[in-house]
């Protein structure tokens, strides 16, 4: 919202205010208004009215109610065109010569535009401010044509997100698997040139980076690590990989039976084995004559 200068003390602002000089305006979006009243007479205003005969492509169902620099009392009345009318009895305002501060008020209301309207509806509105039983001061105009505009990109401003874009990415790495010590080749773009600027994680676990470039960096499986992503992270960002590095875990003795057992290679092979038949003896029996 552009900060304007009052060009009268009593007027009334709309937030937004609207595109180009046709003041166009998105549909569906809540018109904020703000009604600046400040007495410039002599002497104090005891009572002050504030009048507001809403446009009839207003939604009053939408209306809004926000604050206001002094107590008042708000009343909806009128047919087809709502009328809001704040009435500020006893507000005791001091005239601007004896305390300029001090003689300002506000109202602040939202309200949005009927959602049926016709694209480029013209919705105007303004304020009729009564101090005392002098004749009312009526405030500006303000305007909002409803209507989406178009985006329209300027060719010669336009710019590439990848040129602006510092967060690194990472495409992915090889090999997919591997030992602690190995070596991972990690691709992708936006790296840190300079490898102590890059940080790199395995599953949590800090990973020594051996080189680096702003598409590739080379690092080495820590011991002690476990599968998991791994995570790249520079002085402009960080990214993760959506695949998992599997570490081959060395093998984890649990158990061993028998506790004991004979020696050798063999155990019960070396045992002696039972005579043979080549170590039996026979007598012969001779003949009787």
């Amino acid at each position: 919202m552009p900060i304007t200068d009052s060009y009268d003390p009593n007027d009334k602002l709309v937030t937004p205010r609207g595109r180009t000089e046709e003041f166009y305006t998105p549909t569906n979006t809540a018109l904020k208004y703000k009604i600046r009243f400040q007495n410039t007479g002599t002497d104090v205003a005891y009572r002050v009215v504030v009048v507001d005969t809403l446009s009839e492509h207003l939604d009053l169902s939408t209306l809004q109610l926000g604050a206001s620099s002094h107590p008042s009392r708000v009343e909806v009345t009128g047919k087809g065109r709502p009328v809001l009318t704040w009435t500020f009895d006893n507000i005791m305002l001091p005239d601007s010569t004896a305390d300029e501060p001090g003689s300002h008020g506000y109202i602040l209301f939202s309200i949005k535009p009927r959602a049926d309207l016709a694209e480029k509806t013209l919705v105007e509105n303004y304020a009729d401010i009564f101090f005392d039983f002098n004749s009312p001061i009526r405030t500006n105009i303000t305007q909002n044509r409803i209507y989406d505009m178009p985006p329209v990109i300027n060719e010669s401003v336009r710019v590439n997100l990848e040129d602006v874009l510092a967060t690194p990415g990472i495409a992915g790495f090889a090999p997919a698997a591997g030992r602690f010590g190995s070596e991972v080749t990690i691709t992708g773009k936006r790296f840190a040139a300079s490898p102590a600027d890059n940080k790199v994680y395995l599953n949590g676990k800090a990973v020594t980076v051996v080189s680096a470039s702003a598409t590739e960096l080379k690092v080495l499986v820590p011991a002690g690590a476990t599968t998991g992503a791994l995570k790249v992270i520079t002085p402009d960002g960080g990214a993760t990989s959506s695949d998992k590095f599997q570490v081959y875990q060395p093998p984890v003795l649990a158990s061993f039976r028998p506790a004991r057992g004979h020696g050798g290679p063999a155990g019960d092979a070396h045992r002696r084995a039972p005579a043979g038949r080549a170590d039996r003896r026979y007598k012969t029996r001779q003949p009787r004559v």
